[in-house]
């Protein structure tokens, strides 16, 4: 998955938000264009777009990294049962709630994870339409106050480009928050490949003492073996 992430995630969400930057700027500027009073309550919500968009991301990025830490044992560990369930049942019943428990554990704890990093991505949400009303709110006022210094004209290509900036806003910032939690992937791949390697077990020395050429023939010998159906 993380690898996934970074062949596919990363580069889509870059080019996404590199796109939808110049849709913003272009709303902006025909925001202006048409006049600049238009431009005067976006400043002071655009930098409260930004500290929120911060503030979000500061925990999103760890609830993402939570997220893949508690994901991966869950999913190893129902693969791996999945792949042995003939093996867990061969050691009766005592075994099979063993591992069931097991997994009710692993999961719980993906569970909790997913559910804080969805909670946190529904109170952006909602404040980021929250934000976005009061722009078109606030340009719909000066449009009305200006009505006499505006020709209709521009006054319907202004808010036809309002009313859309609020979606186009949101999406930015959607993007932004794909691709920084899209950048949890790459660390752990680093992790992975920083991982001291395990020190080898200690061999018998029966086995120390064998040739180097063995084993030089395609060749098992069962000797004292006693088997049974």
């Amino acid at each position: 998955e993380d690898q996934n992430q970074v062949d596919s995630t990363i580069c889509f969400a870059f080019g996404s938000l590199f796109a939808q930057t110049f849709s913003v700027l272009g709303q902006l500027a025909v925001t202006g264009f048409v006049t600049r009073y238009l431009l005067i309550p976006l400043l002071p919500l655009g930098a409260l777009y930004i500290h929120l968009t911060q503030y979000y991301l500061a925990s999103s990025r760890e609830l993402q990294r939570l997220k893949s830490i508690s994901e991966s044992p869950t999913i190893t560990l129902f693969s791996s049962t999945a792949g042995g369930a003939a093996h867990v049942r061969a050691f009766g019943p005592e075994c099979m709630t063993r591992f069931v428990r097991r997994y009710q554990r692993t999961l719980d704890a993906n569970i909790r994870c997913v559910f804080a990093w969805t909670s946190a991505q529904q109170w952006f949400s909602m404040r980021l339409r929250f934000i976005g009303s009061t722009v078109i709110f606030l340009i719909m006022s000066l449009l009305v106050m200006l009505r006499s210094s505006i020709s209709a004209g521009l006054v319907g290509l202004a808010v036809s480009y309002g009313l859309s900036l609020e979606e186009v806003v949101s999406s930015w910032v959607t993007y932004w928050q794909n691709l920084e939690n899209a950048m949890v992937a790459p660390e752990r791949i680093h992790q992975y490949q920083t991982l001291a390697p395990e020190a080898s077990l200690d061999t018998p020395a029966g086995v120390q003492g064998l040739p180097e050429p063995w084993p030089s023939r395609g060749e098992v010998e069962f000797e004292g073996a006693v088997m049974r159906y």
